[in-house]
């Protein structure tokens, strides 16, 4: 009797075993696919940071307000009559 009851221990203890280490690699197996998507991710978002880096470039160098450059910007105070 006391055979019977040490295999069933060993039975609970492997089944635990097993139980843990498909756990642990489940775990591995999600942080590898999060680890991977971030690359991606991260690649991706470098491409669109460099095409609106481009973007902005372009921006400064053409004026932002060309009116306000030559003077004439609107709500401006009017200027002093010349006598």
């Amino acid at each position: 009797m006391a055979d019977r009851g040490d295999a069933r221990r060993r039975a609970e203890d492997e089944a635990a075993t097993h139980r843990v280490r498909v756990g642990a690699l489940g775990l591995a197996a999600v942080f590898l696919l999060v680890m991977l998507a971030a690359t991606l991710l991260r690649a991706t978002g470098d491409a669109e940071l460099s095409r609106q880096e481009a973007k902005a470039a372009a921006n400064q160098a053409a004026p932002s307000e060309p009116l306000a450059q030559l003077g004439v910007a609107p709500g401006a105070p009017p200027a002093e009559p010349q006598h």
